[in-house]
């Protein structure tokens, strides 16, 4: 009890300007340093934190004056929280982000230029129909054969895919695709013998 004694008896001998003056003027810098620098969802921790030290000094000295002082102290700090109602200035622009803005946004704004292969070259339509030609007339004397069902589906199924390629310019892919369905009916009559 003694302990308790002796620090009640510090706490008394400290000015009553401290808790009346020092205390919420270091709330007030506070608010104007996080209000400058960040650290805005602290301050009620801040404001609690210093109104439990100037408390507990009045406290010692004299239990009304601490009543009166927790209201105006809550009184003080709402009006301090007020204060981060006001938009927080905007942090200044690194010079990597400055130089991203500077040369980023012209390159957004220009359409991007139309994609040109120069790869597949397209081969014209008559081209392509000779050679179809042909493969119709071979086609025809396998549909007069007697043929087997696995190979009469198989000629169905060049007739569509070659079908697939008239009257259009063909690209190197299609054309290489559409050897191969010649290269099938040949091996096909080649079978047959016709």
């Amino acid at each position: 009890m003694e302990i308790f004694g002796s620090i009640i008896g510090a706490l008394g001998q400290i000015p009553d300007w401290a808790p009346l003056l020092l205390l919420p003027a270091l709330d007030a810098v506070y608010v104007l340093f996080s209000f400058f620098f960040g650290g805005r969802k602290a301050y009620p921790y801040v404001a609690a934190g210093l109104w439990l030290a100037s408390f507990s000094v009045l406290c010692c000295k004299s239990l009304q004056a601490a009543a009166v002082f927790s209201g105006l102290y809550a009184l003080y700090a709402a009006a301090l929280r007020l204060l981060y109602f006001i938009p927080a200035r905007k942090k200044k622009e690194g010079k990597d982000a400055r130089m991203y803005r500077k040369f980023a946004s012209p390159l957004a704004q220009t359409p991007a230029p139309p994609k040109i292969c120069r790869f597949e070259e397209e081969r014209p339509a008559a081209e392509s129909e000779t050679q179809l030609r042909y493969a119709d007339e071979l086609i025809a004397r396998l549909k007069k054969a007697s043929l087997a069902a696995s190979d009469r589906l198989e000629l169905d199924v060049l007739c569509h895919a070659l079908n697939g390629y008239r009257k259009a310019p063909l690209s190197e892919g299609e054309t290489h695709a559409l050897n191969d369905c010649l290269a099938s009916v040949l091996k096909m009559t080649a079978k047959y013998k016709l």
